[in-house]
């Protein structure tokens, strides 16, 4: 279990993760932690614990320090300028509605991303899901091995308060899985960790 002392971040350096459709932490960190280059385990304790898991974004021009963290409604969501919605993949075509009407619709972030979840189920069909969730405003990315590399490249493009410039160039991504499962959402590190002793 990791033990840290809760410390302030400003809601404008949050990424909300927000299952809309029903409580998911586990799934949430299993993304997470595929986006951020952290052990599962280690980014599971700290949403557990209500903290927000770090991440260093690095790209051709900017590095930021910024952090994801764990909503539970829209409200809490709401203020944050990056929003990750976490919805089961293979639901039905009624439940992708009711998201969209109750969750999606109004709701607005600089960056609002719909993340399929790898669920039992029949795949549904991914451009309808597109189209769906993009005349809302919204992006949909499948529960592909490349969907955590996408979420990433979406984060990046968000102007974030205390960047400053880098020549560090691109991201080193991790090999990927070479199979396309649902089961399968791939391997994601930006720049490395911070060592801070905890995983």
């Amino acid at each position: 279990m990791v033990r840290r002392t809760r410390r302030y971040v400003r809601m404008d350096r949050q990424i909300a993760w927000w299952p809309a459709h029903a409580p998911c932490l586990d799934a949430c960190a299993r993304v997470v932690s595929q986006v951020v280059g952290r052990d599962e385990s280690y980014v599971r304790d700290l949403l557990q614990q209500a903290h927000g898991v770090p991440w260093t974004i690095c790209n051709p021009y900017f590095e930021a320090h910024v952090e994801h963290v764990y909503v539970r409604d829209r409200g809490e969501a709401q203020p944050r300028p990056a929003i990750v919605l976490l919805v089961p993949h293979t639901a039905e075509r009624a439940v992708h509605a009711r998201i969209i009407a109750e969750a999606v619709d109004g709701l607005a972030a600089s960056v609002s991303l719909v993340v399929g979840l790898p669920v039992v189920g029949e795949a549904p069909d991914v451009d309808e899901l597109d189209a769906w969730y993009g005349q809302a405003g919204w992006e949909y990315i499948a529960p592909t091995h490349d969907a955590s590399r996408r979420i990433s490249e979406a984060l990046m493009v968000h102007p974030w308060p205390g960047m400053h410039l880098t020549g560090r160039g691109w991201p080193q991504w991790e090999d990927a899985p070479s199979d396309d499962s649902d089961a399968s959402m791939g391997a994601f590190q930006s720049c490395p960790p911070i060592d801070d002793g905890a995983g």
